[in-house]
């Protein structure tokens, strides 16, 4: 009998990273990465040394994962042309919500795949904050009539959530009982590195500051985001 396949948008970052190998710890499950190469993003290149280290490692962890964790499939992130509806759905959500440019192209991506594809999107984020009164168990399910309703649906039809219900602190938790916070480390995020460290000043490094994720981003480079004064600040206070 075949194990089920799981096909996983990987990154290299946090998330997708981390629901890689929750799969690997708690199930037999075989996985199926997908990487969309983006020329345009700067990370490119430390986001696929992050996923060789990481391959490397889940290899040593568990000694199935050559068989489990199947070779990833690269495709360019603009190698097609956006169907229309993707195109106008996003436009819709869009003048209401601030979500990612990212999503026309994921979502065509994803309807050619046709299978689903999961995404790693944590708790608490923008976009669980306007996709997650349409998710249940992971899955997208039509709530409603409206035009902002049929939009969700047509873009976020084809992905899973997985793991939209869970905080990173959630997250590092069930790393921990599972042996995998070393992996976790050697996760990627930021978006615009310099010499090959994160930079501390793009979206995502901003984010992993706010998330209490500012160790790993270099001391004089984190200490440029107000998060850093804010939670130190913080900090006073609770001690006085």
């Amino acid at each position: 009998m075949s194990k089920p396949v799981r096909n996983i948008l990987w990154t290299g970052g946090f998330d997708s990273t981390f629901r890689v190998c929750q799969i690997l710890a708690e199930s037999s499950d075989v996985i199926q990465p997908h990487y969309l190469v983006d020329e345009t993003r700067e990370s490119t290149g430390e986001e696929i040394r992050a996923m060789s280290r990481i391959r490397a490692m889940a290899q040593q962890l568990w000694s199935e994962t050559s068989d489990r964790l199947l070779p990833t499939e690269y495709a360019p992130a603009r190698g097609a042309p956006i169907p229309d509806d993707i195109r106008r759905a996003f436009k819709t959500i869009y003048s209401h919500k601030d979500i990612g440019t990212q999503y026309p192209w994921l979502a065509g991506y994803a309807r050619r795949l046709e299978r689903p594809l999961e995404l790693g999107i944590q708790g608490g984020g923008r976009i669980e904050k306007t996709l997650g009164p349409h998710v249940h168990h992971g899955k997208l399910e039509a709530t409603g009539k409206t035009e902002f309703d049929h939009a969700i649906w047509t873009l976020f039809e084809p992905f899973r959530f997985p793991i939209m219900h869970l905080s990173k602190t959630d997250m590092m938790q069930i790393a921990d009982e599972n042996g995998f916070r070393s992996i976790m480390q050697e996760t990627w995020f930021c978006h615009q590195p310099r010499t090959g460290k994160p930079c501390g000043r793009c979206a995502p490094c901003k984010y992993a500051i706010e998330q209490g994720m500012g160790w790993r981003i270099p001391f004089l480079r984190r200490i440029q985001h107000r998060s850093f004064w804010e939670g130190l600040a913080s900090k006073r206070r609770t001690s006085c």
